[in-house]
């Protein structure tokens, strides 16, 4: 095993790999670089327009030239940064919204199940009070004309 991949690290609840904070992960790469390309062209803009007018100006083309370097190099390691920083909030936010989509799923299938369980209880309550009255006229000898439950009109099954 090479000295390098003792250094990576790998997350327990996935196999995505990661050699130091400033690395992303494989599926997020394409935003960070995203965020990095606009915020590098954007900082660039800014560093060439300041030094070309700003408190540099007028001090020649080869000065000019490395005050940009120095500005880029400032702006790039900041770009770096700042999309590390935005991409891993994006990461966040996506983790935290699957996490409660699934927990609100758990508590409507365990309300679903609660009110099956309810049902079911209704039901059974009902027809035991069906056989309690038929037995006890059964047992008067006296004629039971009722429909049991699943047979009434507006009952929940549709049957009439």
């Amino acid at each position: 095993m090479p000295a390098d991949d003792a250094l990576v690290q790998k997350s327990p609840a996935s196999a995505e790999r990661r050699e130091s904070i400033w690395s992303v992960n494989e599926r997020w790469r394409w935003l960070y670089f995203a965020f990095f390309l606009l915020l590098m062209s954007v900082s660039s803009a800014f560093v060439a327009w300041h030094e070309a007018f700003g408190a540099g100006a007028g001090g020649g083309v080869v000065q000019w030239v490395v005050d940009v370097i120095a500005g880029e190099a400032s702006a790039a390691v900041a770009s770096a940064g700042l999309s590390l920083c935005i991409t891993e909030g994006v990461m966040l936010s996506t983790l935290l919204s699957r996490k409660m989509d699934e927990r609100k799923a758990r508590l409507i299938n365990e309300g679903r199940q609660e009110g099956r369980e309810e049902g079911r209880d209704a039901r059974d309550a009902e027809w035991d009070a069906w056989l309690e009255r038929m037995m006890a006229a059964q047992a008067k000898g006296e004629p039971f004309a009722e429909p049991p439950p699943s047979r009434r009109a507006g009952d929940a099954n549709g049957k009439a």
